[in-house]
């Protein structure tokens, strides 16, 4: 989506930043966004760049981490079987290899347990734990799960202990582990509490090392793991996390992990750069496939491979479970499309259920569809009598507490702001539907709808971007969760052409002046926007600097963020409010404004003035002057077309489209009294009959005024004379008795029905369309 509101922050900062700039030898660009993003002295600076002189803490530190060493030097003592359990992610499938890694270096008799998604679930489960104590272990050690186990770990027997390593948030009660290795512990004294699941297995590996060694060294063997699972489980890259990640892309084009290096050699990457984008949006999703399309434990056994025939064979599995997974998410999405297309009525959020849907991409296809329409999102896969759901949300809305408010009709669930998971039983879908989208209602605001992009750097018509900026960019990377690659923004440019590209011509090619320079843009799943642009439209546009090497030879390109042109269009067609209220709010500012309405208001002209008018769709087109457009009613007339005015004028205005289907319900009714169909000439019919046998004299304008609808009775005894069931003598209306007749052999009905089913898709066509259909 890349119609978003664009925000610029207010600085006045300069004599600072070119003083830090100078001191840290940056130019003053990067040093902006450094000191947007809170390093506001050359120490912390030069920290953020270059790296601490001690980058990782005292793994000790961490609360029950003694405890923990000591039972696990235990059972490396008296050779006792260890369990690794750990989550179908790739954080918890690093977590668990790196690990298994590092106790089997170190003579461990140690085995691998990830739960099966669809039977078993995320986290503990009592019978996986039954067959582990069965299978001779002696003590389980948890990795990125395991810290809301408290009826797990309770009935665990006497003889098997757990030692539990996670980074969710703790519940207010604790399971009664031997020991419980959590950064976010209230009592812990750990000074970075943001490391991933596999962040915590690696200061435990840290932790046993430096026992084991007798020294003070910090292990950093397979932190390519480390970092891959810290990047997928999109963890703040700043601290500790900074300095993991930065590490593991420095060691991963050389691993001595086989498996990543059929990984990276399966994924094309053997001769290419691999960032923490490379990591996010291509390594990692080939791991994680294995746990959404059969089971996460072929992801491990790839990383924990000694042989590169095996490696290779499970990389080329994975590969190929990927390319299943973006089949069966491409499904899913189209079928979701169409679902979303047949909701009707006010749209707040999104929660659409089907039988048979994969529970395990239903998640990513969630994110999509957020990323289109900008609605909290929830799929549910229903399978029997029971729907697992997926969910995300958008940032304005707290999808936990939302979910919290719908509890009594979950079975159960869990997640956090912005993602979560739920189970309900598949009677109560309807019922938590209309509570969930009712819920999502009063907590958000008209305003949370509209996307937000707010750039680090703005960019005048003077200043031309060059590589060797680009170049000092990258010292920012790598870039993730709470150190976003910085978002430039040109504020006089000019867009020069526009065209779809892809196989489907999904993508937004375009080419954008700005002052003497032009650049090529992409815009990534935009080739439906084409229409929101025209040649040389003046625009404000966000994105990501890009330098893009062909032939040899280097170039800018942008990846676009977001185009603003110099119009603002305030969509509301889907959010039911007071019009009358918001339109008083509108008229309050002094600029000139236009409102269009179906048909001359007497309430709305009576508010006339030299700044406020009403016309009709019908006979205008949008005014020059006009600073604010409102489009009031649900237009009757195709007004949204490429030959309307509106299509070239409206980009230098401000458009704000108020009606709703609250207007296409009442346009209906209208419409079955002036188009009527069988049900409304039946009913039309019977009251005839009626008024016939009390009245033999009954006339033709006597029946009209009496029928509540006259105009409807009006057009029925017109089609009742043509089919012959009626018949006039004088004024006086004769019942034809045994009269047979097709309402289809009436010219007036067929024309009447062609007209209501005209006009009814143009209502629908101005209400639900896309805003690149209707601009």
């Amino acid at each position: 989506m890349i119609q978003k509101k664009i925000i610029f922050k207010n600085r006045k900062n300069d004599d600072l930043l070119e003083s830090l700039a100078k001191e840290c030898e940056i130019s003053t660009i990067v040093a902006q966004i450094l000191y947007d993003r809170g390093y506001r002295n050359a120490k912390a600076i030069n920290t953020f760049l270059h790296g601490a002189t001690e980058p990782f803490h005292d793994p000790y530190l961490m609360k029950d981490m003694d405890k923990a060493v000591e039972r696990i030097m235990m059972a490396l003592a008296q050779k006792e079987k260890i369990t690794i359990y750990g989550d179908y992610d790739v954080d918890g499938i690093t977590a668990s290899s790196l690990l298994f890694l590092f106790l089997k270096q170190h003579g461990a008799n140690v085995d691998v347990y990830i739960p099966e998604r669809k039977n078993e679930g995320y986290g503990l489960n009592s019978e996986a734990l039954r067959k582990i104590h069965a299978n001779d272990t002696k003590l389980v050690i948890t990795v990125d799960c395991g810290i809301t186990g408290i009826q797990e770990v309770a009935l665990l027997p006497d003889t098997l202990d757990m030692i539990i390593t996670d980074h969710h948030t703790p519940p207010a009660v604790l399971p009664a582990a031997y020991a419980v290795v959590n950064p976010h512990q209230t009592d812990c004294k750990y000074p970075f509490e943001d490391l991933a699941g596999v962040g915590v297995a690696f200061k435990l590996c840290q932790a046993l090392f430096q026992r084991l060694t007798k020294t003070e060294a910090y292990w950093e063997d397979f932190i390519e793991l480390v970092a891959m699972g810290t990047v997928a489980d999109i963890v703040p890259l700043i601290g500790e996390n900074r300095e993991i990640v930065k590490r593991g892309l420095a060691r991963i084009k050389h691993t001595k992990n086989i498996g990543l290096q059929e990984l990276i050699k399966t994924s094309g990457y053997m001769d290419k750069e691999i960032t923490a984008g490379t990591i996010g949006f291509t390594l990692a999703p080939r791991l994680n496939a294995a746990g959404r399309i059969e089971h996460a434990m072929s992801a491990v056994d790839l990383l924990i491979s000694v042989n590169h025939e095996e490696a290779q064979n499970i990389a080329n599995k994975l590969n190929d479970e990927n390319i299943k997974r973006q089949e069966i998410s491409s499904s899913i999405f189209k079928e979701a499309e169409v679902m979303v297309k047949r909701k009707r009525g006010k749209r707040t959020a999104l929660v659409l259920a089907k039988e048979d849907w994969h529970p395990g991409v239903i998640g990513i296809v969630a994110s999509r569809l957020v990323d289109k329409h900008y609605l909290p999102s929830i799929l549910i896969s229903i399978d029997g009598e029971i729907g697992k759901g997926s969910c995300r949300s958008i940032p304005s809305l707290n999808l936990y507490a939302a979910l919290q408010e719908c509890e009594d009709l979950l079975i159960q669930f869990g997640g956090h702001h912005q993602a979560a998971g739920l189970t309900i039983a598949r009677n109560k879908i309807e019922a938590f539907e209309e509570r969930f989208t009712s819920v999502v209602d009063k907590m958000l605001q008209a305003s949370d709808y509209v996307p937000v992009v707010e750039p680090d750097i703005t960019i005048t018509s003077e200043y031309c971007l060059n590589i060797k900026l680009l170049k000092e960019l990258s010292l920012l990377e790598p870039f993730g969760a709470a150190n976003p690659a910085p978002v430039f923004a040109f504020t006089e440019a000019k867009i020069k052409n526009t065209v779809a590209i892809g196989n489907d011509k999904n993508h937004l090619r375009v080419f954008i002046n700005n002052g003497h320079t032009t650049y090529k843009g992409i815009a990534w799943n935009e080739g439906h926007s084409i229409p929101l642009f025209y040649e040389n439209a003046p625009a404000i546009i966000a994105f990501l600097p890009k330098i893009n090497v062909w032939n040899g030879s280097e170039n800018i390109d942008l990846q676009i963020e977001a185009i603003s042109s110099r119009y603002k269009i305030v969509d509301y067609r889907q959010i039911e409010y007071n019009k009358i209220k918001f339109l008083k709010n509108i008229l309050q500012n002094s600029q000139k404004t236009v409102v269009y309405v179906n048909k001359d208001s007497k309430h709305l002209h009576k508010k006339q003035n030299d700044r406020f008018e009403v016309k009709s769709y019908a006979n205008a087109g949008i005014e020059y002057e006009a600073k604010t457009v409102i489009c009031y009613d649900l237009p009757e007339v195709d007004f949204f077309t490429k030959n309307n005015e509106l299509a070239i004028t409206a980009l230098t205005q401000e458009v704000h489209l108020l009606y709703t289907y609250k207007d296409l319900r009442r346009q209906q009714k209208v419409f079955q009294y002036k188009y009527p169909g069988r049900e409304e000439l039946t009913e039309v019919y019977k009251e005839l009959l009626n008024f016939i046998q009390q009245d033999r004299h009954c006339l033709w304008t006597g029946f009209q005024s009496a029928y509540p609808q006259p105009d409807l009775a009006g057009v029925a005894l017109k089609i009742f004379e043509e089919l012959g069931f009626i018949a006039l003598e004088g004024e006086r209306i004769v019942q034809r008795s045994n009269v047979k007749n097709d309402l289809n052999n009436s010219s007036i009905y067929r024309g009447l029905y062609e007209e209501r089913l005209k006009r009814t898709k143009i209502l629908r066509k101005n209400l639900e369309t896309s805003l690149a259909s209707i601009i």
